[in-house]
This record gives structure tokens, C-alpha cells and sequence, in this order.
């Protein structure tokens, strides 16, 4: 490769980051005031209850999480190869494979919702139903953004977030306002998943008029292979990085406790949530390479840099700064959160270094040894957490130790890969 194409393809990188890095901070912006409004709206057990159902609904997405992979990786292939037909028909497979997804899926959750409840302490079985019901319609949602992004339009991706992010705020205000409660903000997270499927329905619609042309077909041996290749990975990374919230929900004693630390959280994940945009950029750049045979490490260097380096300045300056603002954020009930900030920059920064591996391992199909590691790595803190949970912090520390650990043993595999 040239010289000159590498630098192309090095500012590529950056000015697309730059793009997402602008969409994806306005709605982080969204996200930041949906969780200040709605800790001011709803009493702080309530506000526990909030967080808790949007973690359950994170990881209950994995199956939705592993479509948009999939539709993600293929795109991006498909592109480089420059076989619009492919992209047609992988976005018509997907979509009838995501919609029967979502129904067996909200059939069997309905089923297990009385366990669910158990181990988590809802007492309001339904809360759990409606939360399930937001993932099923976010099944499709994810297709529709996962060919965004898997075709680099990362403005129309980036909008498309947005476009979430702000039914989610306007939506959930306007219900809740009216009464209907937690019920109301997850009406909104709904209604704006079925807004983005229109949205970006329309925005593909050169995709879905492209000629198929003879003898256009997908290969879905591979497709299947990378499937049970990200499953493991994509749900070992789930549950480490939004499961903490349900380990102190199981873990932590009561209602109050759960909002103080949600509250706190986030203004803690401010720290990963600026890495989002190096994440969505690295995946199917690291795809399309991945393609035509070219060196990766580089993107990964460059996202590490940028991701990373950003987060722990974050995580740096949310410490300093973290106590004065926090009171005008959330008003004096929630000041109890304050001494957390510190384990849970501890935890967040690890989970965006394994979030930024995690995207870049599973963009190149290799992630054996990560999900292996990633599979003792959450059996160790459930084990750790279950003996030593006397205070939130103490959990939080084990959780980041831990996602540090692993961080560092997948590290020397990406050093020494070269395609």
C-alpha cells in the first residue's frame, strides 16, 4: 500500500470520527438529561428502578446486539467488494430474521418473567414484560443502523442515534409528566425505536432498489460461523459492562440504595460514553481491511489512542470537578453518590478499554480466547461479588480489577496479529 493511500485512509478514520463524534455526543447530551429530568421526576427508588430495567433491557439485547453485528461486518464486506445485490439481500434476510427473533424472544422472556423478578427483587412483574417488549421492536432497529454503519454512512448512522436519543428524552418527559410513570419512559424508548426503523428504512432505500442480478446469494455458512464466533463475546461483554447495575440491584439491599447508585453512574459513564464514536468508526473499517488483507493494528493503536486516552481524561476530570457539579444536577438527595464517583471511573474506564478490544477482535472474526476470558472473567466477579458486596465500592473495584485483568491478557494476541 502507498504511502499516500494510507493517509487517506488515516484521515478517513479521524474525519469520520469527528462526524459521530459530534452526532453521537449530541445525543449523549439527550441521554445525559433524559437521566437528570427523570431523576427529578421520579422519587429515587423509582429512579432505581428506571436504571434497572434499561440495564435488564441492554442485556437482554444481545440477540439484537449479534444481528447488528452481522449486519455490520457483511455490509461492510459486501461494500468492499462492491456487491450492492449482496447488501439488498442481506437486508431483507435480516430483517425476516430479526422479526422472528423478536417474537420467539418476547415469548420466552414472557415465560421466565417470574424468575427474572426473583433474582432481581421487581415486584411489579410487568414492568419487566413492557421492558422486554422495547427490546423485541429494537430487534429491527438494529438492522437498519447495523447496514448504516456497515456501508460508513456514519452521518445517517449518527442521526439515526440521535433521532433515539431525543424520543427517548421529549417522549419520556411528556409521559411521565402525565402520570403514566416508568410505564411512559418505556413507551418512548419504543416509539422512538420504531421512528429510527422508518428513518433508516428510508435511508437505504438505494440499497433496497439495487439489482440483485443471477446467481446473487449470501453465503450463510460463513454468516452462521461469525454468528457463534460473536454470540460468546458480544455476551460475555454485555453482561460486564451493564451488568453492574443488576448485581447491585441483586446484591446491594434496597430501592434507594440502586437510585443512589444510578444517579451517580451517570455522571460516571461520561467517561465511556465520548469513546462511543472511535467504537462505531473502528468496526467496519477494521472489516473492510480485514477484507482485502491489510494490516489492522493501526486502527486499533488509533482507537485505543483517541477512546481510551479520552475516557481516562474524563474519568480525571469528573473526579476533580464530580462533587460541585453533581449537587446542581440531581439536588441534595442524591449527594450520597459522590464518594462513588472514583470506583466508578475505576469501572467504566476498563469496560470501554474491553468495549474498543471486544469491537476490534469480533470486526476480525477472532475472539475464541476472548470469550473464553471473558467467560471466567464474569464467573470470577459474580464468585467475588457473592463473598464481598459490604459497600457498592467495594463491588465496583472487584468489577474493574477484574475487566482490567482481562483487558491485559487479550492484549498481547492483538500485538502480535498481523492480519
Amino acid at each position: 500500500m502507498s504511502q499516500h493511500n494510507t493517509g487517506n485512509r488515516i484521515s478517513e478514520f479521524e474525519k469520520s470520527s469527528l462526524v459521530l463524534f459530534v452526532m453521537m455526543m449530541a445525543g449523549n447530551v439527550c441521554n445525559y438529561l433524559y437521566q437528570i429530568v427523570m431523576g427529578n421526576l421520579l422519587s429515587v427508588a423509582d429512579f432505581g428502578m428506571l436504571n434497572t430495567l434499561l440495564s435488564l433491557s441492554t442485556v437482554a439485547a444481545v440477540p439484537s446486539g449479534i444481528l447488528q453485528l452481522i449486519a455490520t461486518r457483511q455490509a461492510a464486506d459486501y461494500a468492499a467488494r462492491q456487491e450492492t445485490g449482496r447488501v439488498r439481500l442481506l437486508l431483507q434476510k435480516l430483517l425476516r430474521a430479526a422479526g422472528a427473533t423478536a417474537a420467539v424472544f418476547l415469548a420466552v422472556g414472557v415465560l421466565a418473567t417470574p424468575l427474572i423478578g426473583a433474582v432481581l427483587n421487581i415486584g411489579n412483574k410487568a414492568y419487566i414484560v413492557a421492558t422486554l417488549a422495547v427490546v423485541a421492536v429494537g430487534c429491527l432497529y438494529a438492522i437498519t443502523n447495523g447496514v448504516l454503519q456497515g456501508l460508513k454512512r456514519f452521518f445517517q448512522y449518527g442521526f439515526s442515534t440521535l433521532l433515539l436519543s431525543l424520543c427517548k428524552l421529549a417522549g419520556s418527559v411528556l409521559l411521565v409528566a402525565l402520570g403514566l410513570g416508568l410505564y411512559g419512559s418505556l413507551a418512548a424508548l419504543g416509539l422512538g425505536a420504531v421512528l429510527c426503523i422508518g428513518y433508516g428504512w428510508h435511508a437505504l432505500r438505494d440499497c433496497r432498489r439495487a439489482p440483485l442480478g443471477d446467481g446473487v446469494r449470501l453465503n450463510g455458512r460463513e454468516i452462521r460461523a461469525y454468528c457463534k464466533k460473536a454470540f460468546g463475546v458480544q455476551i460475555m461483554t454485555t453482561l460486564l459492562s451493564n451488568g453492574d447495575i443488576l448485581l447491585v440491584r441483586a446484591f446491594a439491599a434496597d430501592d434507594v440504595q440502586v437510585g443512589i447508585y444510578s444517579s451517580g453512574m451517570v455522571i460516571g459513564k461520561i467517561a465511556m460514553y465520548v469513546a462511543t464514536a472511535v467504537v462505531a468508526v473502528l468496526f467496519p473499517m477494521v472489516a473492510e481491511r480485514q477484507a482485502r488483507g491489510e494490516d489492522t493494528r493501526g486502527l486499533f493503536a488509533k482507537a485505543m489512542l483517541y477512546g481510551g486516552g479520552v475516557s481516562a481524561a474524563c474519568a480525571v476530570g469528573m473526579n476533580l470537578f464530580g462533587p460541585w457539579v453533581f449537587p446542581l444536577l440531581f439536588g441534595e438527595r442524591y449527594t450520597a453518590a459522590i464518594p462513588l464517583l472514583l470506583p466508578i471511573s475505576f469501572f467504566v474506564v476498563a469496560v470501554t478499554f474491553i468495549t474498543i478490544l471486544m469491537n476490534y477482535l469480533t470486526a476480525k472474526a477472532q475472539t475464541r480466547f476472548m470469550t473464553l476470558t471473558l467467560g471466567g472473567g464474569f464467573a470470577l466477579i459474580v464468585v467475588l461479588v457473592a463473598l464481598f458486596h459490604q459497600d457498592i465500592a467495594q463491588m465496583l473495584y472487584i468489577m474493574g480489577g477484574v475487566l482490567f485483568g482481562v483487558f491485559l491478557l487479550n492484549l498481547p494476541g492483538v500485538a502480535a496479529d498481523r492480519l
